[in-house]
């Protein structure tokens, strides 16, 4: 794949013919702009054909405290959780009543009911019910898009006395599902203890919320035998808006989540937008002159 760069002063040279001047009206900034949006455009038009979204496109992401959405609406939780003996800034913390309890924090950032009024989590889980939770991560702006917004969830988990190192390597595989069938998979005979995940689209934000978890250890059934809290770890391929939002990018001459077959189609996209922007914008004169226009119209019609 080609870095953020490589496309957008590929396509700069391209419409300037090489040629750069104090008059060029279109900055790379622009052109990045535009390269971010076409690149959501074809992914959709791919879509809707049928033809699938190119593994490319995803981005593996690492949530940690600050996607985490009860942390962030619960200062006391938050306390709580980043306290725990050997806590990292990538340690999750499931909110139920039983970890809300341990940490004084009250019922804010837990939903304790779906929208069909009944408990999240039926008492016939053996009195354990107060113990099950729920993750919610506040998600970057993604293209979700036949659900491929988000993929390949996977969860790990460990005790808070093991240090960073000992987490469980053997990932839970989520599923991702709608939020009907996933609300619904916790009262089914053999779904209730599973985990399952949805997205859920606030007003302001996108979250995806990881439900029927385990918030604590227990170390036998006795009703009062609670063990530690059980801290997670997130991670998920995300198909993001804007491929630079992504927390791990460092700079644009990292590699741009696009496949190298379809950088072609998206010059061409980005030139022709170009020309529409050019042809709206009179050369104020100076006079390197700007050719530019005709430039940019040969080479966008190509």
């Amino acid at each position: 794949m080609a870095t953020l760069n490589e496309i957008a002063y590929n396509i700069k040279n391209l419409a300037y013919n090489g040629d750069t001047n104090e008059e060029e009206n279109i900055g790379i900034r622009q052109i990045k702009f535009w390269i971010h949006y076409h690149r959501a455009k074809i992914i959709k038009e791919l879509a809707r054909e049928g033809k699938g979204i190119p593994q490319e496109c995803l981005q593996r992401y690492v949530f940690d405290e600050d996607e985490h959405y009860q942390y962030q609406n619960n200062s006391d939780f938050f306390t709580y959780a980043s306290g725990l003996t050997n806590y990292q800034s990538r340690d999750l913390v499931a909110s139920s009543k039983r970890t809300l309890d341990l940490a004084n924090a009250g019922g804010a950032g837990i939903y304790t009911s779906e929208f069909y009024g009944n408990d999240y989590y039926p008492q016939d889980r053996g009195g354990q019910a107060d113990e099950m939770g729920q993750i919610i991560l506040i998600l970057p702006e993604i293209l979700n898009i036949d659900g491929y917004g988000v993929k390949n969830l996977k969860l790990n988990r460990r005790k808070a006395t093991i240090a960073g190192a000992g987490h469980n390597v053997n990932h839970i595989d989520i599923p991702i599902t709608d939020k009907t069938i996933s609300v619904r998979h916790g009262y089914s005979r053999f779904g209730k203890k599973s985990i399952t995940s949805y997205i859920e689209n606030s007003a302001s934000q996108q979250l995806l919320v990881i439900r029927n978890l385990q918030s604590v250890y227990r170390q036998s059934n006795q009703q009062d035998d609670i063990g530690e809290p059980i801290l997670y770890r997130a991670t998920a391929n995300l198909l993001l808006s804007n491929p630079t939002d992504y927390k791990q990018w460092n700079n644009d001459d990292d590699m741009y989540p696009f496949p190298d077959y379809l950088v072609s189609d998206l010059t061409r996209e980005v030139m022709q937008e170009m020309q529409i922007a050019l042809n709206t914008q009179p050369d104020m004169v100076t006079d390197g002159y700007d050719t530019t226009r005709a430039q940019v119209q040969q080479r966008a019609q190509r």
